[in-house]
């Protein structure tokens, strides 16, 4: 019994030998289940056979075999005909003739395939293990690429040797060549790369070729930089012909957040350029928090003249932040700061704020035995401007909320709140619509609305509908905006769809919309049992008195507002559309619009988004804009993909076009990328990007 044992443990040694996701692991933690048709043992010569649909199991991993002996005398498990160990984690190693040692320091298999669990099979004449440490690999080849009828792949990497080094956690080959389509292409007589039970090391990463019109043609060579297992550096430079182009990422995993430290420079005509992203987060304890994030660059153009990665080249501007919260079950503070930096040419950087300390608390508490609640919300800023203006504001606001739904099918929201203003401004003048000199002043807002709706709901064999008559109003008093109070932060404007049932219309708290007003639109809607909806919501509102407050073409300067829509429809996924609009009240003609829409499949599928905004806000003239696509599936492996965006106001054109033509199999990606910029911006003048993209999967891919 204890010869048996001792079989069913050597058994086990074959799975920790030869199963890479049970390096350094303790054998002896987990059980052996084994099973075979026949178990004998030869007394005289001392071995133990099994025979017969020999299967071990420990954990994870599974050896499986026609015939395994164990001698005793020699110490030594051998496992023949059909010898497979599956890892549910790594993948299944096939052969048919393995041997190890008892001691797991010495071992040997032959004709191994190794099939990984991302599907990329390693084959190899012969594998030996020594000394439980080192393993060598004989006339190895390996691909992710799925084997053609005549047994050969698409491209294989092949090497005379690989050594494995379990301690050191290193693979190293010898005399590696890569072939395509059985063509040697690139030839090493020596590599060395971590094995794949390794997250990071020190080290060059694959390079690539850049070229834009700024830079020249260059190489783009990342060097990473493990400093310590929670520290790391990414020295990412492009050397180009007319200049280099610095670049590095430094992180630092702390114990409770993490640093990071994003930054690149380079010296032109203009003078030394940089750019600027760090990101500090701490998690002080459950409730406490830290953050910190510096975002600059050394004018407006930079980051777009030089295409620097992680910024979107139509940013407005950058903003920088720091700030302290605290977030309990039903209460928030938050101490922030923020900074802008204006990257717009037709921004006046004197009306551009600068340094922004605000404070916010809110509070809400449990609902009472009726359903409804009270919150508090209050908060405290200073907007101040670079030509001097500054406006500082302390507000609070008590509200009281509830819900309800009444038995008949009615939903009701009933929301009542008093919100007081306090506000000191310093040099104001005209261009505020102020009288000048220093200000103190504040304003008491009581507000109430209730808003009431009414679904009819229609259940028929496949489809349902839903038809919701919807009523809201506010009620306030009629009181005007305080000329002491500059517009600061509520100058956006555009009254859509989203907005008809706003409490408010204005995004910020210097402009308040007086007086009462009903809002009213109905909702259709239509949903499939299985699958499809279609929606389509019209409305309209009403105020009891005309306000200056709303600028001419804003949709709300008369009594009545213009009317506002939106039509969605998606009966499947060959469809997809969403249009919204604002009608003029008097003469409906259209003031503001926008289409999405997508049609096709995957062999062609093609898209649009047009937006129209006659006068979107007082700072901004009118808009109008389309952006199409295509994509479509040539093959199962052959894709193409085009954009284009243009301007279609007076003396626009196009602003952007760009396509793709893309390769892709489950072991190789080839992509060629065009994409032309024709907008101006100082000393931007649009660029043409040329990209081509090579991809050996699992080992990444270079750009060119």
């Amino acid at each position: 019994m204890k010869r048996i044992a001792l079989f069913l443990l050597l058994a086990s040694s074959l799975l920790f030998a030869f199963s890479p996701a049970h390096a350094g692991a303790d054998k002896t933690k987990q059980p052996v289940n084994f099973s075979a048709d026949e178990l004998m043992y030869d007394r005289t010569y001392g071995i133990v056979t099994a025979r017969g649909n020999v299967e071990a199991q420990q954990g994870e991993t599974t050896l499986k075999a026609d015939l395994l002996t164990y001698n005793m005398k020699d110490d030594t498990v051998i496992a023949t005909g059909h010898v497979e160990i599956d890892d549910k984690k790594t993948g299944v190693i096939k052969s048919n003739y393995a041997q190890v040692k008892g001691d797991l320091k010495s071992g040997i298999v032959k004709n191994i395939r190794f099939i990984m669990a991302d599907n990329s099979v390693m084959v190899a004449k012969s594998v030996e293990n020594k000394n439980g440490n080192d393993t060598d690999f004989y006339d190895v080849s390996y691909s992710s690429c799925d084997f053609c009828t005549d047994g050969s792949r698409f491209w294989e990497i092949k090497a005379q040797k690989l050594h494995h080094d379990k301690e050191a956690q290193n693979i190293s080959g010898q005399n590696v060549t890569l072939h395509v389509s059985d063509v040697p292409v690139f030839y090493f007589p020596y590599f060395s790369y971590p094995d794949p039970m390794v997250k990071r090391r020190s080290g060059f990463l694959i390079p690539s070729y850049r070229s834009m019109s700024t830079l020249g043609s260059g190489i783009q060579i990342p060097y990473y930089w493990e400093i310590t297992p929670y520290t790391d550096v990414l020295f990412n430079p492009i050397i180009a012909q007319k200049r280099t182009l610095y670049s590095g990422i430094f992180r630092q995993t702390l114990p409770h957040g993490d640093f990071s430290f994003y930054g690149t420079q380079t010296k032109d005509e203009i003078g030394r350029r940089y750019s600027i992203d760090s990101a500090l987060r701490w998690q002080i304890n459950d409730v406490w928090s830290a953050n910190a994030h510096l975002n600059k660059t050394s004018d407006d153009t930079y980051i777009r003249r030089y295409d620097i990665s992680g910024y979107d080249s139509s940013d407005p501007w950058l903003e920088s932040k720091a700030d302290v919260t605290a977030l309990t079950s039903n209460a928030y503070f938050a101490l922030e700061g923020f900074q802008y930096q204006n990257l717009r040419d037709y921004v006046d950087d004197s009306h551009f704020p600068n340094d922004i300390p605000l404070v916010t608390y809110a509070y809400t508490s449990a609902p009472d035995y009726a359903g409804g609640y009270f919150s508090i919300d209050s908060s405290a800023v200073r907007l101040a401007q670079n030509d001097g203006l500054e406006s500082s504001r302390l507000s609070g606001k008590i509200s009281w909320k509830r819900p309800t739904m009444h038995w008949g099918g009615g939903v009701f929201d009933f929301n009542a709140f008093v919100r007081a203003d306090g506000y000191k401004v310093e040099k104001p003048y005209d261009l505020y619509g102020t009288d000048g000199g220093d200000k103190t002043t504040g304003r008491l807002l009581p507000q109430a609305s209730l808003k009431a709706s009414y679904p009819f709901i229609s259940l028929q064999d496949g489809y349902s509908q839903i038809l919701e008559p919807i009523v809201m109003g506010i009620f306030a008093p009629n009181q005007s905006n305080s000329k002491n109070i500059p517009n600061l932060d509520s100058q956006d404007l555009d009254f859509d769809d989203s907005f008809l049932f706003a409490e408010s219309r204005f995004v910020g708290h210097d402009v308040t919309e007086p007086g009462s007003r009903a809002d009213y639109g109905i909702k259709w809607s239509i949903y499939g049992q299985e699958t499809g909806s279609a929606s389509i919501l019209f409305g309209q509102s009403y105020r009891f008195s005309k306000s200056a407050v709303f600028p001419e073409d804003s949709g709300l300067e008369d009594h009545f507002s213009d009317y506002v829509g939106r039509i969605s429809m998606q009966p499947n996924n060959f469809l997809y559309l969403s249009y919204g609009f604002r009608l003029s009240q008097e003469s409906f003609r259209m003031m503001r619009n926008d289409l999405q829409v997508a049609v096709g499949n995957d062999l062609l599928r093609v898209g649009a988004y047009y937006m129209y905004l006659k006068k979107p806000s007082q700072m901004v003239t009118a808009q109008e804009e389309i952006n199409f696509w295509a994509s479509s599936a040539l093959t199962r492996y052959w894709s193409v993909r085009y954009n284009q965006r243009i301007d279609l106001t007076q003396g626009g054109g196009t602003i952007e076009i760009g396509g793709a033509l893309v390769y892709e199999d489950e072991c190789f990606k080839w992509e060629f990328r065009a994409e032309k910029d024709f907008t101006r911006d100082r000393d931007y003048q649009g660029d043409l990007t040329l990209k081509l993209y090579f991809e050996l999967k699992p080992f990444g891919g270079f750009e060119i």
